[in-house]
C-alpha cells in the first residue's frame, strides 16, 4: 500500500493533497517502486510548500533524468568555461555524479541523496577507491553549477546542495618543497624500467616514462602549470630567442613569454625535431595532447618512497627562485599571477634560508651599533 498522499498512475508516483479547500495533484516523475516512495514523499512535500507560498507556477517542473540533463549541461559548460582544463575537470566529476544520480529525475534529488554521495566517494568501491576531501569538493562544486543550470531549465525549483556542507580545501594546500634527493630519485626512476609489487602480491614492471620526466622537468625549471606544459605546441617555442609562450590561461597574466633554461630548451628541441607545428606532448589519439600523467607519477613515487603531487614541482620552483633571486614581482610574472599575494602561497622558505637571512640581519645591526658607539666615543 502506498504512503498517504501518493498513488500509482501510469507506472509513476503521483501526489494528491488538500490546501485551503482545494485539491492539488501532480506527477513526481518517479517510477512507482517502494525504493522511490521516500523521494516521492519529498517531492509532494516540496509541492505543498510551493502552494503554501503562492508559487504554484513552479509546480510545472519538467521531469528530466539526471544522466540526460548532465549531457546537455556539459555541452553548455564546455562552451562557457574560460579554460579547457576547467571543462575537463567538471566532466571528470560528472563521471561519478552520473553513476550516483543517473536515472533519478533532477527535481527529486535531495540533500540527503547528496550526503549519501559524499559517503560513497569517501568509502569508494571495488572499481573506484576512496578519494580525498578536495576531490569531493570539486565534485560538489560541479554539481552546484549543474543545479543552477537545472533551475533555469525548469528541471527543478531549488538547489538541495545549499543544505549540504561542502568539504573545506584547507587540507589541500600544497606546501611540499621537493628535496634534492627526491628530485634526483624521481627523474632517474622516470627514465628507467622498474618493478613494483601490486596489491594482489604480483610483481609488475613499469616505465620508462619519458613524457613524465620531461613534463615534470619543465614544471620544475620554468614554474609552469602541468596543463600549460602538456598543451605546448611547436609553434609556441622560439629556439633562436630561447623563449616559449604560454598562450592560454584564465587570466591575462597567465599568458606570458618565458626564457627557457638549457635543460628545457634541450628537451623541447628533441621533441620538436623535424617539425614546424603540432603538439609537443602528443596524446594517444591522433591530433590530441596529453592531459594527465597521474598513473606514471604515482608509480614513480611508489618506487622512490615519496609523496607529493606533480603541481608541487611548481611550488618548488617558486621557493628556489624566491630564495635565489628575491624578486617577487618577477616571480609573479613568471608564475602567471597578477596578484603578488598569490606568490606567497607558492614560496615555502626553508629554515636554512631564513637562518642565513637572520644572520645577515644580525651582522648588519652589530655593524650599525658599532658605528654608533664609535661616533659616541668621538663626540
Amino acid at each position: 500500500m502506498a504512503a498517504p498522499g501518493l498513488r500509482e498512475v501510469g507506472g509513476y508516483w503521483h501526489y494528491r493533497f488538500q490546501h485551503q479547500g482545494r485539491e492539488w495533484t501532480g506527477n513526481t516523475g518517479l517510477v512507482a517502486t517502494k525504493r522511490n516512495e521516500t523521494a516521492a514523499l519529498g517531492a509532494m512535500s516540496k509541492a505543498r510548500e510551493l502552494v503554501r507560498q503562492g508559487l504554484t507556477d513552479q509546480l510545472s517542473t519538467r521531469t528530466q533524468r539526471f544522466d540526460a540533463a548532465a549531457e546537455e549541461f556539459l555541452r553548455w559548460h564546455e562552451g562557457e568555461a574560460h579554460k579547457a582544463s576547467t571543462a575537463r575537470r567538471t566532466k571528470t566529476s560528472f563521471v561519478s555524479l552520473t553513476l550516483a544520480f543517473g536515472n533519478m529525475p533532477v527535481h527529486s534529488i535531495t540533500a540527503n541523496d547528496i550526503e549519501k554521495f559524499k559517503t560513497w566517494r569517501r568509502q569508494g568501491d571495488k572499481e573506484r577507491g576512496a578519494v580525498a576531501e578536495v576531490t569531493i569538493r570539486h565534485d560538489l562544486h560541479a554539481l552546484s553549477l549543474f543545479l543552477q543550470y537545472a533551475i533555469k531549465s525548469n528541471w527543478c525549483t531549488a538547489n538541495p546542495l545549499e543544505a549540504v556542507k561542502i568539504p573545506s580545501d584547507k587540507n589541500a594546500v600544497r606546501d611540499h618543497v621537493v628535496t634534492a634527493a627526491e628530485e634526483e630519485a624521481y627523474f632517474t626512476t622516470a627514465l628507467s624500467p622498474f618493478e613494483l609489487i601490486e596489491e594482489d602480491g604480483k610483481k609488475r614492471t613499469h616505465g620508462p616514462f619519458p613524457a613524465l620526466h620531461d613534463v615534470a622537468r619543465i614544471i620544475l625549471d620554468q614554474g609552469m602549470r602541468p596543463d600549460e606544459v602538456m598543451s605546448l605546441r611547436v609553434e609556441h617555442v622560439d629556439f633562436t630567442k630561447g623563449t616559449l609562450r604560454v598562450v592560454e590561461g584564465k587570466t591575462a597574466a597567465a599568458k606570458r613569454v618565458l626564457e627557457m633554461t638549457p635543460a628545457v630548451k634541450s628537451i623541447l628541441a628533441a621533441r620538436a625535431a623535424g617539425r614546424v607545428a603540432g603538439w609537443l606532448f602528443e596524446g594517444k589519439k591522433k591530433g590530441t595532447h596529453l592531459t594527465k600523467l597521474t598513473n606514471p607519477h604515482d608509480a614513480v613515487l611508489a618506487k622512490i618512497g615519496a609523496s607529493f603531487v606533480m603541481y608541487e614541482f611548481r611550488h618548488t620552483f617558486a621557493t628556489r627562485f624566491g630564495e635565489a633571486v628575491g624578486d617577487p614581482i618577477a616571480l609573479a610574472a613568471i608564475l602567471g599571477h597578477a596578484d603578488l599575494k598569490c606568490v606567497l602561497k607558492y614560496c615555502h622558505t626553508q629554515e636554512t634560508h631564513t637562518s642565513g637571512a637572520m644572520k645577515k640581519y644580525i651582522a648588519s645591526q652589530v655593524a650599525v651599533a658599532g658605528q654608533v658607539s664609535i661616533a659616541g666615543a668621538v663626540n
